[in-house]
């Protein structure tokens, strides 16, 4: 047929007349690419997009090229205890951070200089880590227990200071949603602030009291849920009673 071994369809279409061949299936190949060459007159060339499932389509979406270009990994559920509606951002990010254990505390900056204090700069006794910190330090414990004891007790839950365990709780199904905003915001509020607070310390700032910080996150608490319920008064219309019934 004329056509060297690199040849493509397209430079064949292009640059190449007809030819007649004694060989039917070369003249077979020849009327193919008239017809194609005809079609190619009729209708212009048109970008189609491939989606997840195989097929194409000429509307792209940013969602479907997504799912083609990451690694799918198996859903936690414990995702739905950091992310929801009326979160604060910082308070997630942190909260993320923590779960997957990149926060810098004292064991992890140990790793990378031998010569740092890694003991918890609350206690002074412990090696710092996420589950030290969040909230086995004694200081750290106090805080979480005066906020959050008689809550789960009200809630028939039973009280934890394991930082796996609060995670598992918090992304609970059966807890109704003023319920678990409450216990979420609450906890991301706590880790935020004795997170901050570690990190004054360690900057050689006057360190506040464990009150200061339970009033602190107290006002913060209520001032979130006042200003859901009244940005819609569908949401969390009984979460001021039912928090200000865990501070008695």
């Amino acid at each position: 047929m004329g056509l060297t071994a690199e040849a493509t369809v397209a430079n064949t279409l292009r640059a190449r007349r007809r030819r007649r061949h004694r060989n039917e299936d070369l003249n077979t190949v020849e009327r193919e690419l008239d017809r194609i060459r005809d079609l190619g007159r009729i209708y212009d060339d048109v970008a189609m997009w491939r989606r997840a499932d195989g097929t194409y389509k000429s509307i792209f979406s940013s969602s479907e090229t997504w799912k083609q270009v990451r690694l799918v990994g198996q859903v936690k559920e414990l995702h739905k205890g950091v992310w929801f509606s009326g979160v604060t951002s910082k308070y997630s990010f942190l909260l993320w951070l923590a779960i997957h254990n990149r926060l810098t505390m004292g064991d992890r900056m140990l790793a990378w200089n031998r010569g740092v204090i890694a003991s918890c700069i609350f206690c002074q006794h412990t090696m710092e880590s996420r589950d030290h910190l969040f909230f086995e330090c004694a200081f750290s414990a106090q805080i979480w227990e005066v906020l959050m004891r008689k809550l789960l007790q009200l809630l028939q839950q039973r009280y934890t200071t394991s930082f796996t365990e609060i995670l598992t709780l918090l992304s609970a199904s059966y807890l109704d949603k003023t319920t678990k905003f409450i216990l979420r915001y609450v906890y991301q509020a706590t880790i935020h602030k004795i997170w901050h607070e570690r990190n004054r310390r360690r900057h050689g700032e006057l360190p506040h009291s464990s009150g200061y910080l339970i009033a602190f996150i107290d006002w913060m608490v209520r001032n979130m849920i006042s200003s859901i319920h009244m940005l819609d008064r569908s949401k969390l219309g009984d979460g001021l009673m039912m928090w200000f019934g865990s501070r008695d």
